[in-house]
Protein backbone atom coordinates (compact mmCIF):
# COMPACT_ATOMS: atom_id res chain seq x y z
CA UNK A 1 0.00 0.00 0.00
CA UNK A 2 1.38 3.60 -0.72
CA UNK A 3 1.21 6.07 1.53
CA UNK A 4 1.60 9.75 0.35
CA UNK A 5 1.53 12.47 2.70
CA UNK A 6 -1.09 15.48 1.61
CA UNK A 7 -2.16 18.33 3.45
CA UNK A 8 -5.91 18.48 4.33
CA UNK A 9 -5.87 22.08 3.32
CA UNK A 10 -4.39 20.86 -0.22
CA UNK A 11 -7.46 18.40 -0.22
CA UNK A 12 -9.87 21.16 0.60
CA UNK A 13 -8.58 23.55 -2.10
CA UNK A 14 -8.36 20.52 -4.39
CA UNK A 15 -12.10 19.99 -4.09
CA UNK A 16 -13.45 23.27 -3.69
CA UNK A 17 -11.50 24.26 -6.97
CA UNK A 18 -13.18 20.99 -8.75
CA UNK A 19 -16.53 22.17 -7.43
CA UNK A 20 -16.45 26.01 -8.79
CA UNK A 21 -15.33 24.27 -12.02
CA UNK A 22 -18.71 22.36 -11.91
CA UNK A 23 -20.45 25.36 -11.62
CA UNK A 24 -19.24 27.68 -14.09
CA UNK A 25 -20.00 24.69 -16.74
CA UNK A 26 -23.55 24.27 -15.44
CA UNK A 27 -24.30 27.48 -16.49
CA UNK A 28 -24.66 29.00 -20.16
CA UNK A 29 -23.95 31.89 -21.70
CA UNK A 30 -26.03 35.02 -21.63
CA UNK A 31 -26.36 36.18 -24.89
CA UNK A 32 -27.98 39.73 -25.45
CA UNK A 33 -30.27 39.25 -28.51
CA UNK A 34 -29.88 40.75 -31.78
CA UNK A 35 -31.32 43.76 -32.54
CA UNK A 36 -31.57 45.61 -36.00
CA UNK A 37 -31.11 48.96 -36.01
CA UNK A 38 -33.43 51.03 -38.08
CA UNK A 39 -32.38 54.04 -39.67
CA UNK A 40 -34.09 56.22 -37.89
CA UNK A 41 -31.75 54.43 -34.75
CA UNK A 42 -28.77 55.08 -36.98
CA UNK A 43 -29.92 58.72 -37.34
CA UNK A 44 -30.72 59.44 -33.98
CA UNK A 45 -27.26 57.92 -32.69
CA UNK A 46 -24.86 60.33 -35.43
CA UNK A 47 -27.12 63.10 -34.26
CA UNK A 48 -26.68 62.47 -30.39
CA UNK A 49 -22.87 61.62 -31.11
CA UNK A 50 -21.94 64.97 -33.11
CA UNK A 51 -24.41 67.52 -33.10
CA UNK A 52 -25.59 70.30 -30.33
CA UNK A 53 -24.31 71.08 -26.98
CA UNK A 54 -25.46 67.71 -25.23
CA UNK A 55 -22.07 65.92 -26.61
CA UNK A 56 -22.79 61.98 -25.69
CA UNK A 57 -19.86 59.48 -25.66
CA UNK A 58 -19.77 55.80 -26.86
CA UNK A 59 -21.28 54.56 -23.93
CA UNK A 60 -24.14 56.24 -23.19
CA UNK A 61 -25.53 56.10 -26.66
CA UNK A 62 -24.69 52.61 -26.65
CA UNK A 63 -27.03 52.36 -23.56
CA UNK A 64 -29.62 54.69 -24.43
CA UNK A 65 -30.45 52.37 -27.37
CA UNK A 66 -29.45 49.16 -25.63
CA UNK A 67 -26.45 48.23 -27.96
CA UNK A 68 -22.94 47.24 -27.67
CA UNK A 69 -20.69 50.25 -27.92
CA UNK A 70 -18.65 48.76 -30.12
CA UNK A 71 -22.21 48.77 -32.68
CA UNK A 72 -21.97 52.34 -32.28
CA UNK A 73 -18.61 52.91 -33.25
CA UNK A 74 -18.46 50.73 -36.10
CA UNK A 75 -21.45 52.87 -37.59
CA UNK A 76 -19.44 55.88 -37.04
CA UNK A 77 -16.33 54.28 -38.78
CA UNK A 78 -17.81 53.20 -41.56
CA UNK A 79 -19.47 56.95 -42.44
CA UNK A 80 -15.68 58.44 -41.40
CA UNK A 81 -16.56 60.34 -38.30
CA UNK A 82 -14.71 60.64 -35.70
CA UNK A 83 -16.66 61.57 -32.34
CA UNK A 84 -14.79 63.43 -29.89
CA UNK A 85 -15.40 67.45 -28.46
CA UNK A 86 -13.19 69.81 -29.86
CA UNK A 87 -12.27 71.98 -27.31
CA UNK A 88 -10.22 75.29 -27.95
CA UNK A 89 -8.95 76.91 -24.87
CA UNK A 90 -5.78 79.28 -24.34
CA UNK A 91 -3.03 77.55 -23.09
CA UNK A 92 -1.69 80.59 -21.22
CA UNK A 93 -4.33 82.97 -19.24
CA UNK A 94 -3.93 86.62 -20.49
CA UNK A 95 -3.05 87.92 -16.93
CA UNK A 96 0.69 85.18 -17.53
CA UNK A 97 0.69 86.86 -20.85
CA UNK A 98 1.32 90.39 -19.49
CA UNK A 99 3.71 89.18 -16.85
CA UNK A 100 5.83 86.82 -19.13
CA UNK A 101 5.70 90.09 -21.58
CA UNK A 102 6.77 92.93 -18.61
CA UNK A 103 9.64 90.22 -17.84
CA UNK A 104 10.63 89.81 -21.26
CA UNK A 105 11.33 93.86 -22.50
CA UNK A 106 13.07 93.80 -18.59
CA UNK A 107 14.82 91.52 -19.82
CA UNK A 108 15.74 93.24 -23.50
CA UNK A 109 16.38 96.14 -21.89
CA UNK A 110 19.27 94.65 -18.56
CA UNK A 111 20.84 91.61 -20.50
CA UNK A 112 23.60 91.41 -23.13
CA UNK A 113 22.90 89.60 -26.42
CA UNK A 114 25.92 87.18 -25.73
CA UNK A 115 24.67 86.63 -22.31
CA UNK A 116 21.34 85.06 -23.78
CA UNK A 117 23.17 81.99 -24.89
CA UNK A 118 23.98 81.02 -21.19
CA UNK A 119 20.24 81.54 -19.60
CA UNK A 120 17.84 79.08 -18.68
CA UNK A 121 14.68 80.35 -18.87
CA UNK A 122 11.57 77.93 -16.87
CA UNK A 123 7.78 78.23 -16.66
CA UNK A 124 6.55 77.50 -12.98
Amino acid sequence: MVQTKVSKRSIYRFASENARKARRKAKKPKKQPMRKLTLAMVRRMMRMLTNGRAHHCFRFVANAHQLDKSTVQSHLQDRNIKCFKKIKRNLIHKTQKETRRKCVMNLHKTTRMSNVPNMLFLDY
